[in-house]
């Protein structure tokens, strides 16, 4: 947001700011994809995988395992019958993004897993973070860590659960296809799919929601 000595900003330049976002806003981000044909399409992008239906049990909710635990706030959480999803986009590098999946992936598996119910009816669990820098300095455009053997790798645990870490700075080394469009409109705001083209028409409207405005810089005011 604009800033000035007294942490206040005028109409003008708030309208200036908002007109200004993207979808790699963490609000926008959210909106966009709470249109349930959107996610789904970029979640097959994204794991390569079909979906035909996905639940909303908490986009955006505060999560926290017990009163005493620290709580985080998800951008897309969505599921389907038997797979649940957390895709996150990031802005800057806090150099905790290790920690934070671990810490996703666990708060997860406990709002979703209920008291009786046994540890076998866990869903499949993606932590997915879209990130305009490079997650692990390796120069790789996406890197997937899922639990294995350290002197056997070809032996997975098979506890189910994924990491994904998208990597913008690098997606030019990425085949083309879909994968590649949908990082670069993240990137640059290249349009190159129809994908992408129907991304930036829900972006242009939830920008003239003005409720969503409001919201928005009621947020932004708190801080």
């Amino acid at each position: 947001m604009p800033d000035n000595n007294e942490n206040t900003f005028s109409i003008e330049e708030f309208n200036k700011y908002w007109n200004s976002l993207t979808i790699t806003d963490d609000f926008i981000f959210c909106k966009v994809f709470e249109e349930e044909e959107l996610c789904k399409e970029m979640l097959e992008i994204l794991l390569d995988i079909k979906i035909h239906h996905l639940e909303y049990p908490d986009s955006q909710k505060g999560m926290k395992s017990s009163h005493l635990s620290k709580g985080i706030r998800l951008d897309v959480f969505v599921q389907d019958s038997n797979r649940v999803f957390d895709v996150e986009i990031q802005n800057a590098d806090e150099d905790n993004l290790p920690f934070r999946t671990r810490y996703y992936h666990s708060t997860m598996d406990t709002s979703l897993l209920k008291k009786g119910n046994l540890y076998t009816e866990l869903k499949e669990s993606y932590v997915i973070f879209l990130c305009k820098f490079d997650p692990i300095n390796k120069g790789k455009p996406v890197y997937h860590f899922s639990m294995r053997d350290e002197q056997n790798p070809e032996i997975k645990l098979g506890d189910k659960t994924h990491t994904i870490l998208y990597n913008m700075c690098d997606f030019s080394k990425l085949k083309e296809g879909a994968r590649k469009d949908f990082l670069n409109y993240l990137a640059h705001g290249v349009r190159g799919s129809s994908f992408t083209s129907k991304l930036e028409k829900r972006v242009s409207e939830v920008k003239n929601d003005e409720d969503w405005r409001a919201d928005y810089m009621t947020l932004e005011m708190k801080f």
